[in-house]
């Protein structure tokens, strides 16, 4: 089942990974979605975490002035003003061989950044994912962290298990992704189970 654009008003709307579903060990990864900015809050995109939340391996967060991509417990920043009420179609991507990181903004190059030859060379393994707000990880499960939510929407997130290209992200506006798709069967949200089959069947693609 497809889900229909996720609206993120307060911490507690709490989206993350089935439990059957793991992330694999990856060596270069493509992650896009989109997002809208309802509030001039700081904001939350999603945040992948290590196995038993010991710290974030991949994250897209911002501010007024800043998109940040989070990578194995790194800040890289970018100037750039999402402007609220607007939607952005966001993109990143990165490969351990060349080590470069790039950032994308409704198809445009942001940014890029080469990490050093000492830092971790593949995303760790069966993680804990969030969308629009951070967390943390205690013996009861995954819990939304204070004051880290977005306050807006998101749709179409999806993570792709090699490093596309600028031309080729211009091909996949809405192509599932082949490590983690836009659907139910890879995301849940624990008070969405009784309304999810008729209200979660619309897909948004811009």
């Amino acid at each position: 089942i497809k889900i229909t654009t996720l609206k993120f008003i307060s911490s507690e709307s709490l989206w993350q990974l089935q439990p059957d579903v793991v992330v694999p060990a990856l060596r270069e990864l493509t992650v896009c979605t989109l997002l809208r900015r309802t509030s001039g809050t700081d904001w939350t995109g999603f945040v992948y975490k290590a196995p038993e939340g010991r710290k974030t391996e991949l994250g897209l967060v911002g501010t007024n002035t800043n998109v940040t991509v989070r990578l194995f417990g790194l800040d890289f920043h970018f100037p750039k003003e999402l402007t609220v009420d607007e939607w952005y179609s966001v993109c990143l991507t990165w490969s351990c061989q060349t080590r470069w990181l790039r950032v994308y903004v409704n198809e445009t190059g942001l940014g890029e950044e080469q990490l050093n030859a000492t830092t971790a060379r593949e995303l760790a393994r069966n993680g804990t994912l969030t969308l629009g707000v951070s967390h943390y990880v205690t013996r009861n499960g995954v819990k939304p962290e204070s004051n880290t939510n977005l306050v807006g929407d998101i749709d179409l997130f999806r993570m792709w298990g090699r490093e596309w290209s600028a031309e080729e992200l211009r091909e996949l506006s809405c192509a599932d992704g082949d490590v983690l798709s836009w659907d139910l069967r890879h995301l849940k949200h624990d008070n969405c189970a009784a309304n999810c089959k008729d209200s979660c069947t619309y897909i948004r693609c811009v």
